[in-house]
């Protein structure tokens, strides 16, 4: 059985890299605009694996600081116990409380929570953390995610699975203000091997977005690929999916559909290329708006020159329904460089440069209102260090600039300050 995992964890990586950036996307749509830590790492086991195996990875693992290789205290049998704690202190300037009120403040933020490995291939993790302002024009508060993420081999299948929960109330880039937003996301797919060159890929996912006092949405969608093995290490694919969104607000519900190709190429030891594109469309159901068709794509490309060395090259354009601004939708246009270099040994800078165009198209129920468009820039850099084989310690810097052409939604952040994490 265990050679039968193997043989289907590596194809079922060959989807990750180009949805990352697709993931990316998604994640930046609201995003929170304080610099997060990323101490605790909580991959889960059947990923960790996976990314190991996978031929289309050509970077050396960074190594987890959740490696078996030290001890592991909490366990009894398949069952391996992770806790985990971090601590951030920063200074923000140019934060936005509400539209057109930039402030500083000082941010601090006590986060820890538990990982619990059920087995190799399941893994549940809570973590929930408390946000400290010493402005009171921002409220403290406490913030929660939680996951349950597996996989399952049966014969020739290999069928995924996760559930993810956040409940988050930060400063976003859509509002300008501090929000408080439940996201809700499950997500099952299966993979199948087709012969010696072809696989099916089959993805659903279900989205549950609630937004304290604007748009909640509700959304369904599937996205199915067939690829297919052109060469050695190229694969090349077509994909179609179909949802339907509801919306609990004056945006109207709609249906979608998308039509995409595919390819990802291991062009050497050292370099990776994924590229995939098509087109998004979307009907709304109410009033006497038209249909948008709009194209939609994602690149990637892995580059890693010397041992030690790790640059990411990314570009992506996605639609999806508005949430945290009243909108009928969104599209998202990302890119991005980062550069992961290791420094005498024991120290890692990463390098993090990116731009974000973000256009809200409000024709609501035939009421053509003003477009509003956001060009976001960004950068962030950061020195870290690892200690007593569970530990890291970072400093931090991160730079933000949104330039909107609505008034009140502009701002310029810098952010500096430092963070220590400990996790099994």
């Amino acid at each position: 059985m265990k050679s039968n995992q193997r043989t289907f964890l590596k194809p079922a990586m060959l989807a990750i890299v180009p949805m990352g950036i697709v993931i990316l996307a998604k994640n930046l749509q609201g995003a929170p605009v304080v610099a997060q830590d990323n101490n605790a790492n909580t991959k889960p086991q059947s990923q960790l694996e996976a990314e190991a195996q996978s031929d289309q990875n050509v970077f050396i693992p960074a190594g987890d600081q959740r490696d078996a290789s030290p001890k592991q205290p909490f366990s009894y049998g398949p069952f391996v116990l992770r806790p985990h704690a971090d601590y951030q202190f920063l200074y923000a300037d140019g934060m936005l409380a509400s539209r057109s009120n930039a402030v500083s403040t000082v941010i601090q933020t006590l986060g820890g929570g538990v990982s619990l490995d059920l087995g190799k291939h399941w893994t549940v993790d809570y973590t929930p953390s408390f946000t400290f302002y010493s402005n009171r024009k921002f409220r403290d508060a406490v913030n929660h995610s939680i996951s349950l993420t597996g996989l399952v081999p049966y014969e020739d299948w290999l069928f995924g699975f996760s559930q993810g929960a956040t409940l988050n109330d930060a400063t976003t880039t859509d509002t300008a203000t501090q929000t408080k937003q439940q996201d809700f996301v499950t997500e099952v797919t299966a993979r199948h091997q087709l012969g010696a060159k072809f696989k099916l890929e089959l993805e659903g996912q279900q989205d549950f977005n609630y937004v304290d006092s604007l748009q909640n949405s509700k959304t369904w969608s599937t996205m199915d690929w067939l690829d297919y093995q052109f060469a050695d290490k190229l694969f090349i694919g077509g994909g179609l999916g179909a949802g339907y969104a509801n919306v609990d607000g004056p945006a109207s519900d709609m249906v979608f559909e998308q039509v995409k190709a595919r390819m990802s190429w291991r062009l050497s030891d050292k370099l990776f290329f994924s590229l995939n594109g098509g087109l998004d469309i979307r009907e709304p159901l109410s009033g006497d708006q038209s249909d948008e068709v709009n194209p939609v794509f994602g690149a990637s490309l892995q580059y890693a020159p010397f041992k030690y060395t790790q640059v990411v090259l990314s570009a992506n354009r996605s639609i999806s329904t508005s949430d945290l601004y009243v909108a009928q939708s969104t599209e998202n246009t990302v890119v991005s460089l980062s550069v992961n270099q290791r420094l005498f040994e024991k120290f890692n800078l990463q390098l993090t440069a990116g731009y974000n165009r973000t256009d809200y198209n409000e024709t609501i129920f035939g009421f053509n209102l003003q477009n509003r468009t956001d060009d976001i820039y960004s950068f962030s850099a950061r020195i870290s260090r690892s200690f007593l084989k569970r530990g890291n310690v970072s400093v931090l810097y991160q730079y933000n600039d949104d330039r909107s052409n609505q008034g009140g939604y502009s701002y310029r952040s810098n952010q500096v300050g430092f963070s220590v994490g400990f996790s099994y």
